[in-house]
């Protein structure tokens, strides 16, 4: 089994490395080649915002796992363009001096092979570790990353924990795909109560729109359901009724 893992682990990195070759990337670059900020970022932001906040609970309780060791937590969009990053301040002010920070593209295309932006081209989750990245300035990192889909099976972002390389192990992958399983989870059920949230509002526009009182009760006479019509005869608010017997 091992050494399968590992076999599949060198197609991926061999694959994503020849990309690489194809798109040029040089082997000594530092930064990004695709950093936003300003106003394009904040619009970036504005348009992922739900996103960013319903990934920052799963964020914090992925990090507080590794807190303490050097790690940090990063969550990218579907173009890799990070979005958040939270860490250990020592190992965060390194990766801030490479500009990977909010705004900063990890896709291949702009900074080589590495886990976000691997991850998102191989559309599966994949560990990438010390010479395995393209750019030799992130030779010093262990990331593991896995894509964040959304209801429709559609990539949305990437999540990513990062340490030092001689931190690197399987374990970390593991935690990962469960915190990114738990993301997609979140985003489903939000979408979910939306849509009754919606569908609600529907009908009581409907049955307030009938001229004729209408009201339902349960077996016990609870009120369930009551529109503004029978509300006026009785002469209450709707959630007044509501609450009566």
């Amino acid at each position: 089994m091992i050494g399968n893992e590992m076999n599949i682990k060198k197609d991926y990195i061999a694959n994503s490395h020849e990309r690489c070759r194809q798109y040029k990337v040089e082997k000594g670059r530092l930064y990004s080649n695709k950093i936003i900020s300003g106003n394009e970022l904040f619009k970036k932001l504005e348009g992922k915002r739900e996103l960013i906040d319903t990934a920052e609970f799963y964020m914090n309780n992925l990090f507080n796992f590794v807190k303490g060791s050097d790690f940090f937590v990063l969550l990218t969009d579907e173009e890799g363009c990070i979005l958040s990053i939270l860490g250990d301040e020592n190992i965060l002010s390194e990766a801030f001096s490479l500009k990977m920070v909010p705004g900063a593209y990890m896709d291949e295309r702009s900074i080589g092979t590495n886990a976000m932006g691997t991850t998102l081209a191989e559309v599966k989750p994949l560990q990438v570790s010390g010479k395995e990245h393209y750019v030799e300035a992130y030779h010093r990192w262990t990331c593991s990353a896995s894509p964040i889909r959304n209801s429709a099976g559609e990539i949305i972002g990437s999540l990513d924990l990062t340490g030092y390389s001689e931190s690197v192990n399987l374990h970390t992958l593991g935690m990962v795909v469960a915190a990114a399983n738990a993301i997609e989870d979140m985003l489903d059920i939000k979408r979910y109560n939306e849509e009754l949230s919606m569908a609600k509002k529907f009908t009581e526009t409907v049955i307030d729109s009938i001229d004729e009182g209408i009201l339902t009760s349960d077996l016990e006479g609870n009120i369930k359901t009551i529109n503004q019509h029978a509300a006026n005869m009785f002469g209450y608010h709707p959630d007044e009724i509501k609450l009566m017997k």
